[in-house]
Formats: C-alpha cells, structure tokens, sequence
C-alpha cells in the first residue's frame, strides 16, 4: 500500500508506494498526503520510492499527478523519484 513519513532532521517527505491500488486505496493516501503536510516545514522535498510498485491504472496516476501538483504549491523544494522498471519510470514521466 504506502508509508508517508518525515524525516526527523531534516525538511524532507518520504513516500513509500506499494502493489496495484485501488479507488479506496487512493483516497486514503489523498487524506493521509493532506494530513502529513499539515504545519510542514515552509520548504521541503520529496523522496518517493516506488521500487515495488506495479504500474497502474490511467486513473490512479491522474490522481497521483495531482497530488503532486499539490504538494508541490505547498513549497516541494526538490523531488527524487525511484522506480525498479523502465516500464514504471516511463509512467512516472508521463
């Protein structure tokens, strides 16, 4: 599924995403991004490990785009996304 974490010394937010998620899985990682960028650091980044994530669905990845964008206008600094597949990286990128 996923872990949302701060790093605790430094401004940084790691997401760790797993297997192929569903609608009700989405949503709960939509609230739980919303609730971990409550009183964030003004300027942070952004570490995301998809190392074990299959790809998914058209709909999931709209839905991650705009949780991106998301917490990018809440002051992302940097970004580093990780991904096991050439295949997960392409959808990454899209």
């Amino acid at each position: 599924m996923f872990e949302i974490w701060w790093d605790k010394t430094r401004p940084l937010l790691y997401r760790r995403l797993r297997e192929f998620w569903s609608d009700e899985t989405m949503s709960r990682y939509e609230k739980s991004i919303d609730e971990a960028l409550v009183g964030h650091p003004p300027r942070f980044s952004l570490l995301v490990d998809l190392d074990n994530q299959p790809l998914q669905a058209p709909e999931t990845v709209e839905r991650h785009h705009r949780v991106l964008m998301r917490i990018a206008r809440r002051g992302r600094d940097r970004i580093a996304v990780v991904g096991a597949t050439t295949l997960l990286r392409h959808q990454v990128k899209r």
